[in-house]
């Protein structure tokens, strides 16, 4: 009894050990094939941006506001890009409101009419904003109760830069540069007859009322644009008084603000019309806007207004491949002009007016010993004025 006890252990452990082998065998192969498909998958999965048949995991972007046209992964500066639904999402009345939840960056908020981008603490004319490339010309780095004059709804994308890359726009952008951009010259033919957006917005606080909208069209070789938009709203609802304690003792007014900020009401239009010639090698377009702005300066105190007016001439084209060692001859010109009145009531305070002009020329060469770059002039010239 004994010794057959001791053969039925032995046979157990030997089957235990086979048991044993086989299972480390196994764990083997699985590891061994969930090595080769992840060897297999891999590469599937870093061409799928370029397989037709499979949607890539990314979207590409395309930061235009460095020298060169870099996707963001390529470009090693610190930059911020606001496009697509993450732009029609965050879209507010103004530029300041727009960017203020992005990391780095706040807002001057002077009341819903006007706000200004302010980059790592720093804002006013160490800021600088512009329209495609092109400064804005308005008087926004002067004051921060004066608006910038930019209807972030009708954007395609907003980049922001930071670091050296903002030096080619000028010394004085030590804070950063706010580069928007919108299709009011249009570089490619649309598609289909007709395209375009219409979008109606609402808020319920200030009793917002804003409606935009969008139409391209292609007629031949050209491409016309048209947008267009309109805001109002009034003043905001707060709780109890407008004014702190300390100033409603030490300067009392009488009555005191109290459920509603005084002088926080906007009404805002603007209008554009574009259009370009587009062939092969390039384009060529002009484009005319127009905006209209009458706001509230809320300082405790009631009828503190700005009516501010603008109008704005663009030029923009670009030629590809104009020789053999050179990929692009690029050009953008601007003419603004901006004023605006500060009014008391019906009194009229003071007039603040901006006459500019701003062009840029950019060639960029072909790769020449792996160095890229461009080439490039910039003129600017401002009259301005506060009476």
């Amino acid at each position: 009894m004994q010794m057959s006890c001791i053969k039925v252990k032995r046979q157990d452990r030997m089957k235990t050990l086979r048991l044993r082998q086989i299972l480390n065998i196994r764990l083997s192969l699985t590891r061994l094939s969930a090595i080769l498909s992840i060897t297999v998958i891999s590469p599937a999965l870093l061409n799928a941006q370029e397989s037709p048949g499979l949607s890539p995991r990314l979207d590409e972007v395309i930061v235009s506001s460095t020298p060169l046209d870099r996707t963001l992964f390529e470009s090693a500066q610190p930059i911020t890009v606001l496009s697509g639904t993450e732009l029609m999402t965050k879209a507010q009345g103004t530029l300041g409101q727009t960017l203020a939840s992005e990391p780095g960056i706040s807002s001057s908020n002077f009341g819903p009419g006007a706000s200004r981008p302010i980059i790592r603490g720093l804002g006013g004319d160490r800021v600088r904003i512009l329209q495609n490339g092109i400064g804005t010309g308005d008087v926004s780095n002067t004051s921060p109760d004066h608006l910038v004059t930019i209807e972030p709804i009708l954007l395609d994308k907003i980049e922001v830069i930071r670091g050296p890359a903002a030096l080619l726009y000028g010394t004085s952008a030590v804070g950063g540069v706010v580069n928007t951009f919108d299709n009011r010259i249009p570089e490619e033919l649309p598609e289909g007859p007709l395209s375009g957006v219409v979008e109606a917005r609402g808020g319920t606080n200030d009793e917002e009322r804003a409606g935009v909208f969008i139409l391209e069209a292609p007629v031949g070789p050209f491409a016309l644009h048209i947008d267009g938009s309109k805001r109002r709203t009034d003043d905001i609802r707060i709780p109890g008084f407008a004014r702190t304690t300390e100033l409603r003792d030490s300067d009392p007014i009488d009555p005191e603000a109290k459920g509603k900020l005084p002088s926080s009401s906007t009404d805002t239009d603007n209008i554009t019309f574009g259009t370009s010639a587009i062939g092969e090698t390039g384009f060529l377009g002009v484009a005319y806007n127009e905006f209209n702005s009458d706001y509230g300066v809320p300082n405790g105190e009631p009828d503190i207004s700005i009516d501010a007016h603008a109008e704005r001439v663009d030029l923009h084209g670009k030629l590809n491949q104009p020789l053999e060692y050179l990929k692009a001859l690029e050009t953008k010109m601007a003419y603004n002009e901006y004023r605006h009145t500060e009014f008391e009531g019906a009194d009229a305070g003071t007039k603040f007016k901006n006459r500019s002009y701003e062009g840029r020329f950019e060639l960029t060469h072909e790769t020449i010993a792996s160095f890229d770059g461009l080439l490039g002039f910039q003129y600017q010239h401002a009259d301005f004025s506060a009476l």
